[in-house]
């Protein structure tokens, strides 16, 4: 965990194009999110206020939760803290394998668009047992998608409780 910590944006997207697919039926419950940005005190900067501070909209980011539905799909939210530690579980997703939006290999797909109005896909690969790397994209203007933006996931943590939405 501590390499994982140490990478830069640009290290962690292109570690990410290296690995398998997470499978379908293992992202099952919890899981904790962390953004390594090392050595990028800006992008530390833009993350922090926009993922980790309680006080904001949307909260500080606990991480993501998955439940699979059949062998090829299933569902997920996100989980936020706010201040009081109240916990929120909301930006709910469809889960699904397929091609990946960035190189076109196999990736377990997070689609905002089945139950929000976004063009956010994130997609997960598997780095080791319990250690998952993601990327998210959106939808550009010309149809293509924004340069991806980057996470990591360590579980499960927990068991899942079900979105509040």
């Amino acid at each position: 965990m501590e390499r994982l910590l140490a990478l830069d944006h640009d290290s962690t997207v292109a570690l990410w194009k290296t690995l398998p697919a997470a499978d379908m039926a293992e992202l099952n419950g919890h899981y904790q999110g962390v953004i390594p940005n090392a050595g990028d005190p800006e992008r530390q900067a833009s993350t922090s206020g926009f993922m980790y501070d309680e006080a904001s909209p949307r909260g500080y980011w606990l991480g993501k939760a998955y439940r699979p539905l059949t062998e090829t799909d299933g569902e997920g939210y996100n989980r936020w803290r706010f201040p009081g530690g109240k916990i929120v579980r909301n930006g709910r997703f469809a889960t699904r394998m397929g091609p990946s939006l960035i190189d076109g290999k196999p990736t377990y797909i997070m689609d905002y668009s089945a139950f929000n109005d976004t063009t956010l896909v994130d997609e997960i690969r598997k780095l080791d047992e319990g250690v998952y790397l993601g990327v998210g994209t959106t939808e550009t203007d010309d149809g293509g998608r924004s340069a991806p933006g980057h996470f990591a996931l360590v579980g499960p943590t927990d068991e899942w409780i079900g979105a509040e939405e």
